[in-house]
């Protein structure tokens, strides 16, 4: 029990940035510069697009599959990201190739957005503001 005018010893813990990589520099960019602000950074490393050198670049890095909304959302929870940024190019095409769903398995969240939104309008915007509106669904601002 702490006395008055005694505070308790404790540790103060940056925030948190989580980077959803693409392929590309701009994630590299992205990660140097809140680590300079002091922020702790988590990278979900899309897998497939996201260049394997940015695990040097940040505290944490954490593969995951472009098709996997829910694993994000998961992991993004579990490493306390308040914020998130999606940075870097992934490439559509190989989304929409024949058979690409047996190398892209979706989780249950990505294949309701794909049902849903994805399957009539298949522009990037589309699946961005589809994957924005889960994340927030489930508390989280992804930029």
């Amino acid at each position: 029990m702490l006395r008055s005018g005694q505070k308790k010893n404790m540790q103060t813990v940056p925030p948190t940035l989580g980077i959803i990589a693409g392929e590309g520099i701009f994630p590299f960019l992205v990660a140097r510069g809140a680590r300079r602000a002091g922020l702790r950074t988590v990278a979900l490393a899309l897998k497939g697009s996201a260049w394997p050198d940015l695990k040097h670049e940040v505290d944490v890095y954490h593969p995951v599959g472009v098709t996997r909304l829910g694993s994000w959302i998961r992991a993004l929870r579990r490493y306390g990201c308040q914020e998130t940024i999606m940075v870097g190019r992934v490439r559509k095409v190989q989304l929409y190739q024949r058979w690409a769903l047996l190398q892209y398995i979706p989780d249950v969240r990505t294949l309701r957005l794909f049902l849903k939104q994805v399957r009539r309008d298949k522009r990037d915007q589309t699946l961005l503001q589809g994957g924005r509106q889960r994340a927030r669904g489930r508390g989280f601002c992804i930029e």
